[in-house]
């Protein structure tokens, strides 16, 4: 199934196996705001690395998980009541320390109803489970717990986020947007930092053709001949918006993918994408239109459909304005300018091409 590539197809081309992993104690967190956090990575498509409960229970760190920490571009540290108290944690976390240094690996705590003062400083909880640590360990062991310490106030010095008089959902939320971002940005950065032309053609939609002003569902197309940069304006729009909509989904190769999978294949991918994680299952284009027309009716989304060549695709897969919750943007990119006016069409945009620079 061809996409936008996302942070997580790419991964392998960038030499990274992981988008995302993800540090935490699993007696208090790995059912609740652990879990949460990886289906809202997963669902955007990022790669996400967790233990699993068979590793959490091991006894010396495995080189596996060494290995997985450093094929990571994110680090998310979960910093928990218990965090402190687990030998394992702290030998992951100076792993990741040394990583950030070492690699580039980025990383972002998360203060799981912990004061991050007492983290940055090892007070309360964290200074009793480092005092176990020193009592249990021979004295050639407590450089060890030196480097953890150093580790964790390293970590508790970065920006991130603190979970005290927060919503948990809203701060999934921004994690998920912020990872999302600059995975699309570093992805697609390379793609338009040397196109002529794309920043004012970005903004001319956004402000013209896209903005919230014009209210309502709005269909917008691109049109104009092969090698203008429709896709690529379109990909540059998707990477700076997506995260202002409760759901995302850029299908690239609309024509191409009909002809070899077809529209059921293309509307099986929507429907993971924006209701995901979705245990929906279709058989027949009809189907799949009447899932697409009542599920996403309430969901402000944005879609994008790249190379569009026949009604019957916008049928199976955008066919009408209330199929889309208030705000929802439906983007259209097609060479043919008749198909817009075949459908609700709100207006169309005209691509002007890019070009390279030297």
């Amino acid at each position: 199934m061809a996409s936008i590539p996302s942070p997580s197809s790419s991964s392998s081309a960038r030499g990274s196996k992981h988008d995302v992993f993800i540090s935490f104690r699993g007696e208090d967190t790995r059912k609740k705001f652990t879990d949460h956090l990886y289906a809202g990575l997963e669902k955007k498509g990022i790669s996400t690395f967790r233990d699993d409960e068979k590793l959490e229970r091991g006894t010396p760190i495995g080189p596996g998980l060494f290995k997985a920490i450093k094929e990571s571009r994110f680090a998310i540290v979960i910093l928990s009541s218990d965090y402190a108290s687990s030998r394992w944690c702290l030998i992951e976390l100076a792993k990741i320390v040394d990583c950030m240094k070492k690699t580039g690996l980025v990383v972002l705590p998360v203060f799981h109803y912990v004061d991050p003062s007492d983290v940055r400083n090892q007070r309360e909880i964290y200074a009793e489970a480092f005092k176990k640590h020193e009592e249990r360990f021979e004295d050639s062991d407590k450089e060890d717990v030196r480097i953890w310490k150093a580790a964790l106030t390293e970590v508790a010095n970065l920006s991130g986020w603190d979970l005290q008089d927060r919503y948990e959902s809203k701060v999934i939320q921004e994690i998920v947007g912020r990872i999302s971002s600059e995975l699309n940005c570093r992805f697609l950065g390379a793609i338009s930092k040397d196109l002529v032309g794309i920043d004012s053609r970005v903004e001319e939609m956004l402000e013209n053709y896209l903005c919230e002003g014009l209210g309502g569902v709005r269909f917008v197309g691109i049109c104009g001949m092969g090698g203008m940069g429709k896709t690529t304006l379109a990909q540059e729009i998707y990477r700076r918006i997506s995260d202002n909509f409760e759901a995302s989904s850029f299908i690239a190769n609309v024509r191409e993918e009909t002809q070899n999978q077809g529209l059921v294949s293309l509307q099986k991918q929507l429907i993971s994408e924006v209701l995901a994680p979705s245990k929906i299952r279709i058989s027949n284009v009809h189907e799949g239109i009447d899932v697409i027309g009542n599920r996403l009716r309430d969901k402000r989304v944005l879609l994008v459909l790249d190379d569009v060549d026949g009604g019957k695709q916008l049928e199976a897969l955008a066919g009408k304005h209330d199929w889309f919750g208030p705000g929802s943007r439906i983007i259209l990119i097609s060479r043919d300018r008749h198909l817009f006016t075949r459908c609700d069409v709100d207006a169309v945009y005209t691509s002007k091409g890019l070009f390279w620079s030297i």
